[in-house]
């Protein structure tokens, strides 16, 4: 029945697990779905089918502070210390990867259910067990709760890479810029690290959270973390440009279907314009590690283009490509990034781990001879039939040096030759080997609303769009690395968990209404459960949002409980005031708190009135004002309400009352007029 579904249900805090990290959180349980999956049999629940085959989501929400970002760190901590065992039996040889370090005193458990499997992780200390169906192994020291486990300890590296692709690999997007700010772990209790490359030196400074960002491992540690943070900083610029590659990915696979990516906009055109300052930061920390002046790599790199005896020239002859006769600035940019490009993905991924004397980059104009060739071609060889995220900007130059015998400065996506050449516009990996290289920065343009005589720029967008298309388009970028990986001695990631923190940043509540459909659209028209199974969880605090989620697929979280209600109504497709009132725990009410005040207020002063008592002095309230509060009151019920109270309080007053009450308003505007006579 729940074949090929990826759910997650529950994560239990136990009591010794530490303080540090359960923050808020009470040592219970905590139940993300309230679907009594014991008792599915023949059908898969209404909750878990209205949002497509393979997709489940669920959300968690309460009031800040309630606990909702320390269960879903806690969640993270769990995965870390699952990818430290892993690591460290798959990936031996952590090339240019961090070390992945492993987290002491927690002590929690992670339910889910995958392809109809009951699964757990457990984690006790440094030691982590995780069953799946019948299959119960550890890793670890053993601990009392692990009796009848497998000890996996030793175990080779097929079996792991079997166990692994069983697991799910999460995806985190979104989250608050205070949030998984490193610093804020510094003091984890760490028991441990994976080894490196000795030639690789850690930049983490021993920050289990700082190596998640940093790990760099071709998806084998089975989380990521959107966006990159460097030291708990991020990096807009890197940002925009990651976004922007992505992007126009998907605005050309959008075009071709006759679907938009955004409402209301379409693609026009990219532009490419050649940067060689991003090209030449990539090449000149390389050679020789030194620093040079712009024109000094060039030309130390024409040279080794030039002797045919080079690593440089032995690299380029591998590849089904013309070489030119004349060899020169002009054409020395995409045989450079082409070289450049091969070695770094030799020498970082754990596919070309078995491969002996792989080079570094500057070392690319010595002799051939010196080297190991039979290595090299082999990983070139490899690299040339297999298509993966690894080597997609290698395939792009390819087909960049196959049309070009010169390096133009502008290229229009229209009139790119390989583009042209173009035929499956469904298959995103296939767009991106055919658009320009990496050493060309993009210039999205955009139609909108139909109107094909102007266009505009991606970047003039308004914050809220450019957040959607952000979103998603890191979502589908990671998803299409990972099912582009298809060897049998790598992990294949194929349940898919997606965490969309504060999912509502930056959008307007028509957009925040329309997300959940906007997302289940473009799931189906690129066809990403074909291979896939997704559990979302959206952690929010939109209403609009969770107008859209049944009230089994939520977790109420109240002061680090799990807040249960039967009497709480569903949610789904129900009245967003309702929705406000329940389940966002508005016990003040619905409007805002100093209009409230003020209301209550001017309450007190009628009050005070109708006993006969003397308003303050200091009060803003006598008959006058508290008529003109009732005219500026939005509510129709508070303001007719209120109305009805001073008509009642000032009924009853004396002609002496009334007489002094007109007093003071002549005596004020007598102030007013006085004061704009001496401003004349």
């Amino acid at each position: 029945m729940l074949e090929r579904n990826f759910i997650i249900t529950e994560l239990r805090v136990l009591t010794n697990c530490d303080n540090l990290y359960k923050k808020v959180l009470r040592a219970e349980r905590f139940r993300f779905n309230s679907i009594d999956w014991a008792d599915v049999e023949n059908e898969i629940p209404i909750e878990a089918s209205i949002f497509g085959k393979r997709v489940f989501i669920q959300t968690i929400v309460g009031m800040n502070g309630s606990g909702k970002s320390s269960l879903m760190e806690l969640l993270y901590r769990m995965i870390n210390n699952f990818s430290f065992y892993i690591v460290n039996l798959v990936q031996a040889h952590r090339v240019a990867a961090e070390p992945i370090h492993l987290i002491k005193n927690i002590y929690a458990d992670l339910d889910f259910i995958i392809d109809g499997y009951n699964c757990s992780l457990m984690i006790r200390d440094t030691s982590v067990a995780y069953k799946k169906g019948e299959k119960k192994i550890f890793f670890g020291d053993f601990h009392d709760d692990f009796h009848g486990f497998e000890d996996f300890n030793n175990a080779v590296k097929e079996t792991i890479v079997d166990i692994a692709s069983s697991f799910f690999y999460t995806i985190v997007t979104n989250y608050s810029f205070q949030s998984l700010i490193c610093k804020d772990f510094a003091n984890d209790l760490l028991g441990g690290s994976t080894s490196v490359n000795e030639r690789h030196k850690p930049l983490n400074n021993g920050n289990w959270l700082d190596s998640l960002f940093r790990k760099n491992d071709g998806y084998i540690t089975p989380i990521v973390l959107n966006p990159y943070r460097e030291d708990g900083s991020l990096d807009l610029n890197k940002e925009y440009y990651l976004t922007t590659s992505r992007i126009s990915t998907l605005l050309i696979n959008s075009q071709k279907s006759s679907k938009h990516l955004l409402e209301g906009y379409e693609l026009a055109t990219i532009d490419y314009t050649l940067n060689t300052a991003h090209f030449l930061s990539k090449i000149s920390f390389s050679k020789k590690s030194g620093i040079y002046i712009p024109e000094e790599p060039i030309k130390e790199l024409l040279n080794d283009f030039k002797n045919s005896e080079s690593l440089f020239s032995y690299i380029i002859s591998k590849y089904p490509i013309p070489i030119p006769a004349r060899k020169s600035r002009s054409n020395i940019y995409p045989y450079t990034y082409l070289v450049y490009k091969t070695i770094t993905v030799l020498n970082k991924y754990d596919q070309y781990s078995d491969l002996d004397g792989i080079p570094n980059f500057y070392e690319v104009g010595r002799n051939i001879q010196d080297f190991n060739k039979e290595s090299i071609s082999s990983g070139i060889q490899h690299i040339l039939n297999n298509r993966s995220h690894v080597n997609n900007k290698i395939h792009q130059t390819i087909n960049f040096i196959k049309h070009y015998s010169t390096t133009p400065n502008k290229i229009e996506l229209n009139k790119y030759e390989p583009y042209k050449k173009l035929k499956k516009h469904n298959d995103l990996e296939e767009i991106i080997t055919h658009l320009p290289p990496p050493f060309y920065s993009q210039n999205i343009k955009l139609y909108k609303n139909g109107d094909k005589t102007t266009h505009i720029l991606i970047s003039s967008l308004s914050s809220g769009e450019r957040q959607f298309i952000y979103n998603i388009s890191t979502i589908i970028y990671h998803i299409k690395n990972l099912l582009s990986i298809q060897q049998k001695n790598r992990i294949r990631y194929r349940n898919v968990n997606l965490i969309l923190d504060e999912v509502e940043i930056c959008f307007h509540p028509e957009f925040q209404r329309q997300f959940i459909s906007r997302f289940l659209e473009l799931f189906d028209r690129l066809n990403l459960t074909r291979n896939c199974s997704f559990n979302i969880i959206i952690i929010t605090h939109s209403p609009f949002v969770l107008s859209d989620i049944p009230k089994k697929n939520i977790l109420y979280l109240q002061d680090g409980h799990q807040y249960y209600d039967e009497q709480l109504i569903n949610p789904f497709a129900a009245n967003i005031n309702d929705i406000l009132y329940q389940s966002f725990f508005l016990n003040g009410g619905f409007i805002g708190e100093n209009s409230k005040n003020v209301i209550s207020s001017a309450l007190s002063a009628l009050k005070r009135k109708n006993r006969n008592q003397k308003i303050s002095e200091s009060s803003i309230w006598n008959q006058r004002t508290l008529y003109q509060l009732v005219g500026i009151i939005g509510e129709p019920l508070i303001r007719e309400n209120l109305l009805d109270l001073i008509n009642e309080a000032f009924s009853n007053a004396t002609y002496e009352d009334i007489l002094k009450e007109k007093e003071t308003e002549i005596e004020e505007l007598k102030h007013i007029l006085k004061q704009l006579q001496n401003k004349d």
